[in-house]
């Protein structure tokens, strides 16, 4: 049995899609290793498309707590924050809490009685999101720069991107740590069987897409990658893994585009263990802290193209397992698909490549890191609203 470590209040908004999974294998993880592990997570959020709620409500030795937390600000934050500190008080005093996500940050770095150490995990800061409104940043980058420098005793990022942006936006250097995702090798469907499942030919070149269909992973721009290059190759089939209240402006995309015969959209939460139906993965997301459906590329043997988003660098070695293109270059990002779908022989490297580069994501790497940043916080909060009152 492991030895008592002492009590952990991980707080998030939302528990599906990559944050989900993260959250959820932590608590697990920290569970493992002797931590007294507390969840919250909102009430009643929409749109959930995994099963990481579930497998979090049957995690043993973990407590779930649910408050009202909407996705915007707003004066809803108050009764949230209320509810937060009704559960302090009654589970608490915590050694640490941890906040998943903008809203989940904020809770948990706001001063609070019995809550002895702050830490937060952005898993991407919207301040990256290149579409973003002037304001919208300004206001976004003042709280995150104010709550970095003054209210974080350890601020985890997923990616190379998002530690750069944490610097950037004031956080301490000092209390910034580079700690990638990681998972369990997942299992992996049959070829023959997944591509059956799908409506696909043996002989189809498969581009997929992985993740919500919102703003952020932008499917459009997959949508406009196999229109682009369906002249070019007409054994090109998209697949489109996931789900939300965007599908139907989706399918009607795919219908004024003329590739309805050729994209198939899907709804699963176990998309990992469909990667083996596709040749290449097509990232087109605006902005990410660390997409697990990248990782999940690599075991399957998919080589990437991505825009220069969270976790690109860590995860795509350039021109060996797939391509990283600037944003909002979509000829860049046709021409390396088309490469690859064009080339069988670098596409058949680059999906040797990818398997082997896997092995530097597993799960057990990335609880164990974490678990020393927690080990490390011995002191009550190094950085809170008293620095200010001496000129830090």
């Amino acid at each position: 049995m492991a030895v008592s470590k002492g009590k952990l209040l991980l707080v998030t908004r939302d528990v599906d899609g990559g944050i989900g999974r993260h959250f959820v294998d932590l608590a697990a993880g920290m569970a493992d290793r002797g931590w007294k592990v507390h969840c919250v997570r909102a009430a009643g959020v929409e749109g959930h498309v995994t099963d990481h709620s579930a497998r979090l409500d049957a995690l043993a030795g973990v407590t779930v707590h649910e408050i009202p937390l909407a996705r915007s600000i707003g004066l809803g934050d108050l009764r949230s924050y209320l509810a937060f500190r009704r559960i302090v008080k009654q589970h608490g005093p915590f050694d640490i809490a941890h906040g998943h996500g903008a809203k989940g940050g904020v809770l948990a770095r706001l001063p609070c009685r019995g809550i002895k150490a702050s830490v937060y995990t952005p898993h991407g800061f919207v301040t990256v999101d290149p579409n973003i409104d002037g304001l919208r940043k300004t206001i976004y980058e003042a709280i995150e720069g104010f709550f970095g420098r003054f209210l974080t005793d350890a601020l985890v990022t997923v990616s190379t991107q998002e530690f750069n942006e944490a610097l950037r936006l004031g956080a301490l250097e000092t209390a910034c740590h580079r700690i990638p995702n990681g998972m369990v090798r997942p299992a992996l469907l049959p070829r023959d069987q997944v591509r059956s499942e799908l409506g696909l030919k043996p002989e189809d070149q498969v581009a997929l897409f992985v993740g919500r269909f919102c703003h952020q992973k932008a499917p459009e721009r997959f949508l406009r990658l196999v229109a682009t290059l369906a002249p070019q190759h007409p054994e090109l089939r998209g697949v489109l893994i996931g789900g939300g209240d965007s599908k139907p402006k989706l399918i009607e995309l795919a219908t004024v585009e003329n590739i309805s015969d050729r994209v198939v959209f899907f709804d699963t939460p176990k998309a990992s263990a469909y990667m083996q139906a596709a040749d290449l993965l097509i990232v087109p997301s605006r902005y990410e802290g660390f997409a697990y459906s990248m990782i999940e590329g690599l075991a399957a043997g998919l080589p990437m193209v991505t825009y220069d988003i969270g976790g690109a660098d860590d995860l795509v070695v350039e021109g060996q397992t797939g391509y990283i293109v600037p944003q909002d270059e979509e000829a860049a990002l046709f021409d390396r698909a088309g490469a690859i779908i064009g080339t069988p022989e670098l596409q058949s490297g680059m999906a040797k490549a990818a398997r082997e580069h896997f092995q530097r994501f597993e799960l057990a790497t990335m609880i164990n890191r974490i678990a020393s940043v927690y080990d490390s916080l011995q002191t009550p909060l190094a950085h809170t609203l008293r620095s200010l009152a001496k000129g830090a």
